[in-house]
């Protein structure tokens, strides 16, 4: 497979599937030692901060994952430290809801009141960019050699990530998305919890088996509410199948091709064609299918540990009847990563990148991973030996290193993924059959990727 070069972006985002897109990811574990037991005196070690954070100022921190109580404790207990080492710069956290949150952060970015420091995924941080409503991190961390956030990360994913050369977004975490089972249904269905299906028609007769309507119980967790959490999930069915999202150049979308419909339909038939997921397909918001997983009433989907520890919250003891592995072969999923990044409009630039640079650390990344069960990205964090004892969290880092890059890292992603909301929701809905749907998704896109 050749590399392949997206428009807008610096380098190619797409183009290593199958291959090791992880390097690193769980390696260095005597460097993650001696960064563990330098602590917090290792974060900006011995150096000052830059002269206008000696300024007394309150920065607002963004972020949909203070809605959910595991990530909130960290993410509180991470600002706190901050504080206590530079009490002139207070932490202001804000929460956003999840759907909203890149809508929202260009809406107050365009209205001249943006935060300081926002949580964005991979996939927002293109368009962000490219209208300016984000700082360039480059040159600042190399000037006040903070650039292990930079350079602790898979070099594959930081290229990924530059708009014109720049680094945009401080990496944080890395995941993607793997099966995730309840133990206890897989048994009442006499089927092994050590034995998940291998195959995509294993995969959908273990949905059918575990489907009860009666009971109210149903095999699989679709998505597909107008969301990141549900379109990540459709494209990494269409890539799965054989097809892809762009063509090599980034300038033409390609997902309806014989092998990306394979894909995209046979995600639309585990709810219309097997009848193994919950009523109201057709808008299913993902925190619907973590109530339902929790409750025990959702038995399979496709997520990432901090999935099942959400749903630990309100449903304790599903943590302990979850079970994660590989998705069924064929699988192509894109490695996704979040992070963080400083709004062109903040009043308190050096303050913010400050943060940035405090909350992608390895101290930073460690805690968050502790509590909201998402793997650091950096290869120094993910290798601490704390994070080793958490059993999902090791399936999960092992499982990313199968992850292909990410093919939405596109400028126009934004717009595009619009019209992919469209085509699956009007195929759940049974309003255009599945072809149909993905043809017209291709047609709209592609008039989006023409208009520059």
């Amino acid at each position: 497979m050749r590399r392949r070069r997206r428009a807008g972006a610096s380098r190619a985002s797409a183009g290593l599937p199958r291959r090791t897109f992880l390097t690193g990811l769980t390696g260095a574990a005597a460097t993650a030692g001696v960064a563990a037991a330098a602590g917090l005196a290792g974060i900006l070690g011995a150096r000052r901060a830059p002269a206008a954070a000696q300024r007394t100022v309150e920065l607002r921190f963004y972020d949909w994952k203070l809605t959910d109580k595991p990530p909130r404790k960290a993410l509180e207990l991470i600002a706190a430290e901050f504080t206590k080492k530079y009490p002139n710069i207070r932490v202001k956290l804000e929460e956003v809801s999840w759907p909203d949150h890149q809508k929202k952060l260009v809406v107050l970015a365009q209205g001249g009141n943006p935060p300081d420091v926002a949580r964005i995924t991979d996939a927002g941080v293109l368009p962000l960019a490219d209208i300016g409503a984000i700082v360039p991190l480059t040159e600042w961390a190399v000037k006040n050699k903070a650039d292990d956030f930079l350079i602790k990360i898979p070099a594959s994913v930081r290229k990924g990530l530059q708009f014109k050369g720049a680094d945009y977004m401080a990496c944080a975490t890395a995941s993607m998305d793997i099966l995730t089972w309840n133990t206890a249904l897989f048994k009442a269905a006499d089927l092994d919890p050590e034995k998940p299906p291998k195959t995509w028609d294993a995969l959908a007769e273990s949905a059918r088996k575990l489907t009860d309507p009666k009971k109210d119980q149903y095999g699989w967790g679709i998505m597909s509410e107008r969301s990141n959490s549900a379109s990540r999930r459709v494209i990494a069915w269409i890539l799965s199948g054989g097809g892809e999202l762009f063509n090599e150049q980034g300038t033409e979308l390609v997902a309806n091709s014989e092998a990306g419909l394979k894909g995209f339909q046979f995600w639309a038939e585990l709810a219309l064609k097997y009848k193994a997921c919950p009523p109201g397909s057709a808008n299913a918001a993902f925190r619907d299918v973590m109530r339902g997983y929790g409750q025990g009433k959702i038995a399979m989907f496709d997520g990432g540990p901090n999935n099942p520890k959400m749903a630990e919250v309100d449903y304790p003891g599903i943590l302990e009847r979850t079970n994660m592995g590989p998705m069924p072969d064929p699988w192509r999923c894109p490695l996704r990563a979040t992070g963080f990044v400083v709004m062109n409009g903040s009043k308190f630039k050096e303050e913010a990148l400050l943060l940035t640079s405090w909350m992608t650390s390895v101290y930073g990344q460690v805690e968050y991973g502790l509590e909201s069960y998402e793997v650091p990205i950096r290869s120094d964090a993910a290798a601490d030996p704390k994070l080793k004892r958490e059993r999902l969290l090791v399936e999960s880092a092992a499982q990313a290193k199968r992850g292909v890059a990410n093919p939405a890292l596109h400028v126009k992603y934004a717009e595009i993924e619009q019209k992919l909301f469209d085509a699956m929701q009007a195929t759940l809905a049974g309003s255009k059959t599945a072809k149909q749907a993905l043809d017209e998704f291709v047609a709209e896109g592609n008039k989006i990727l023409k208009r520059g």
